[in-house]
């Protein structure tokens, strides 16, 4: 009997952490969200492949970049959304006192 060499789909990476799990699809987990933000701090923005190494080891620095993207985006579109809200609500208590002061007489 001849012992046949492991795929390599199941080669276990230095940290006891197979390939298949080291490039998992779906959903972060929170312990992944986590270490994620933990590593941008550490390690600063944009440098995927460190985070990665260092902190994510279950995603590739291509989803580390990924994600970081969308979530600057949706970060963006909130702050954008809540700027607008503020000065929807500026301009509403301007239009409020014109109409007070016209209706008024003064």
């Amino acid at each position: 009997t001849s012992i046949l060499p492991s795929s390599p789909s199941r080669k276990m990476h230095k940290d006891n952490i197979s390939r298949f799990e080291l490039n998992k699809r779906g959903h972060w987990t929170n312990e992944e969200r986590l270490k994620f933000h933990e590593g941008v701090m550490k390690y600063g923005w944009g440098n995927w492949v460190k985070i990665q190494k260092k902190c994510v080891l279950t995603r590739s620095s291509k989803q580390i970049r990924s994600r970081a993207q969308k979530g600057k985006k949706k970060y963006e579109r909130n702050v954008r959304h809540k700027n607008d809200s503020e000065q929807i609500k500026k301009e509403l208590e301007v239009a409020s006192t014109l109409i007070f002061f016209k209706h008024n007489g003064k």
